[in-house]
């Protein structure tokens, strides 16, 4: 037995499932996992119930630490039961098994199958226990239950073994007792100490100096030690290693400083600056912008010029027309489009606030200020784009601090005295006009460093049919399944034509929104109720005003005083179907001039 369980243990089996002194045997000669399939007090029930019918006084015979030996009183309430002497005989070793069955007086034995074998030998009368198909069934689910924890147990290890193997730290791991169960090719190198002669080994041995030993103490804290190997400042991170809150054991990881340092700028370099009034990075490309017009081609083409420069470029346009949509495809088609994309509402935030946002500050400068201080805006878009949005609404003492970092491309933090270099390009926006000679507060010499490439944003009016491009596509991503519902979408273009858009597309953002809402609540999808979905949408009353402030319509004045009264008329009846009575109140006139103008105009039905 013993070579066959060697050669089953080779091929990888993970678990024994075995009974009695088998059991015995195994637990003995080899560390593998084992599951005793228990004989249980139901199956000596029915062994004694065999038993009696042979003889009324029964020995059972089993292995020394069977747990049935715990059970003396049961055996003797079965055997008062059965009317039958029960006597439960222990043996150690199997070599005792023989001389106990020869001493035995018994009517009949009950034993395991070896047992029965010794007492047909010696003509003895034996029931042979077996274990009910239940203990069977038991014994196979804790043999899976253990296989797979086994299993898990050895990927995980294989995982650790594979980061300590691979990774670019040095790793030392001492277990509970302090010794060395893990030391990698590069603790190996640092430290120049060969991982046969350290792993094993304890480290107060191997290392007299090393402090990871503290770590087994229970007041430990996780720690980060500075100090000079061989003329190289490394780090070392020791951190207690606890199961079910007990230590077990410590890990030591040393890298080189340097190193480290290069990582944490590469990280912030890539993840540029972030906090609630900051862009994280630039996502949007040329291809974002929809439109087709002639105007917005221009300025795009003109954008994608000034991409391949380094020059300052100052994005002018209203409210919604999409400034920062062009500042980040600027610079995503700019040779900095692997740096960082740092964006900041200066209207966003009062003047302290901004002054310490984009030039940072040191520790200690503000009374509840960032432990270690906090680098700046500019510091965080080195080698990227900054978005300063808003520019118009910065103060003229904030304007000096910028116009110098601009100038000397150099930052100092409040409260420091170091002077940082920066490689920054500056992308500003504002819907102010800083030209108009009123306005005071901006500085010229400023504007002039700001302002090397300027790029004007068209209003969504100005921009022929994009209007109904730009709300096709929003209504696309927004709910493909409206777009395919109707039909005829001219009803909502024409609409959407006559509005001005104060908002530009971020009003026509609002608006494609509420259409979306109004569409997928309503049931109808014909032409007169798209229309009044779409007029609901911008809002009618917002709709109507625009319409005549467009004419120049002067409720004072009437009508009857208004150039275009007939385009009024017109263009009010075909858009919101009013009748002749409301019409006639809306704009001062008579309900016959309305009548009049609608048999003039053809819009009598």
């Amino acid at each position: 037995m013993h070579s066959f369980l060697e050669e089953a243990i080779n091929d990888g089996i993970d678990v024994i499932v075995a009974r009695g002194a088998n059991t015995k045997y195994i637990r003995e000669h080899f560390t593998i996992p084992i599951v005793d399939i228990r004989i249980s007090l139901y199956d000596y029930v029915r062994a004694v119930h065999i038993a009696r019918q042979i003889g009324s006084s029964i020995d059972i015979i089993v292995a020394h630490g069977d747990p049935i030996t715990e059970v003396p009183e049961e055996f003797k309430a079965i055997g008062q039961m059965m009317n039958v002497t029960i006597r439960v005989i222990e043996y150690n070793d199997i070599s005792e098994l023989e001389e106990i069955v020869k001493e035995s007086r018994a009517d009949v034995l009950i034993g395991t199958a070896y047992t029965n074998e010794v007492a047909f030998k010696h003509q003895r009368s034996c029931v042979l226990i077996c274990s009910g198909d239940g203990a069977v069934i038991n014994a196979i689910y804790e043999a899976k239950y253990l296989v797979e924890e086994s299993r898990k147990k050895r990927l995980k290890n294989e995982l650790i073994n594979t980061f300590v193997k691979y990774s670019n730290s040095a790793i030392t791991i001492i277990d509970g007792a302090g010794k060395i169960v893990s030391f990698n090719k590069v603790a190996e190198t640092l430290f120049g100490v060969k991982q046969q002669s350290a792993i094993g080994q304890y480290i107060k041995d191997v290392f007299p100096d090393n402090t990871l030993k503290d770590a087994l103490q229970e007041e430990f804290e996780n720690k980060s030690i500075v100090y000079k190997l061989n003329g190289t400042k490394v780090i070392d991170n020791q951190t207690q290693i606890r199961s079910n809150h007990k230590i077990i054991g410590a890990v030591s990881m040393v890298s080189n400083l340097s190193d480290t340092k290069k990582a944490e700028l590469e990280y912030n370099r890539k993840n540029a600056f972030k906090n609630d009034y900051t862009g994280f990075s630039a996502s949007a490309i040329f291809k974002d912008i929809v439109g087709s017009s002639k105007i917005i081609r221009t300025v795009i083409n003109e954008a994608k010029i000034f991409s391949k420069s380094d020059a300052s470029i100052m994005i002018l346009g209203d409210t919604g027309t999409g400034k920062e949509l062009f500042a980040q495809s600027i610079h995503n088609h700019s040779d900095r489009s692997n740096g960082p994309f740092v964006a900041i509402n200066c209207s966003a935030l009062p003047e302290s606030l901004l002054e310490s946002e984009l030039f940072g500050y040191e520790d200690g400068t503000f009374t509840g200020g960032k432990r270690g201080g906090k680098e700046g805006l500019f510091e965080a878009a080195n080698g990227g784009t900054i978005f300063l949005d808003e520019i118009g609404e910065m103060n003229s003492s904030l304007q000096a601090k910028l116009l110098r970092v601009i100038q000397e491309k150099e930052v100092m933090r409040l409260g420091g005295k170091k002077i940082l270099n920066i490689d920054v390009r500056v992308i500003s926006a504002t819907n102010k006009n800083v030209y108009c000679k009123d306005n005071s507060t901006f500085r010229k010499d400023l504007l002039y460093r700001l302002n090397v490439l300027e790029l004007k944003l068209p209003s969504l009016k100005d921009r022929e049919n994009d209007i109904c491009e730009i709300f096709l596509d929003m209504l696309e991503k927004k709910d493909s399944s409206v777009c395919s519902e109707i039909s005829d979408f001219s009803p909502v273009f024409s609409v959407l034509r006559m509005y001005s858009w104060p908002g530009n597309v971020r009003e026509l953002q609002n608006v494609c929104e509420r259409f979306q809402l109004y569409v997928r609540s309503g049931e109808r999808r014909d032409e007169k109720a798209v229309r009044q979905i779409i007029i609901k949408s911008i809002g009618e009353e917002r709709l109507l005003r625009d319409i005549l402030e467009r004419y120049h319509f002067d409720a004072s004045k009437g009508l009857e005083h208004n150039e275009a009264g007939k385009e009024i008329i017109t263009e009010l009846k075909r858009t919101f179907s009013y009748s002749n009575e409301k019409l006639a109140s809306l704009l001062g006139i008579s309900r016959t001039t309305i009548w009049r103008i609608m048999k003039e105009q053809h819009l009598l039905t």
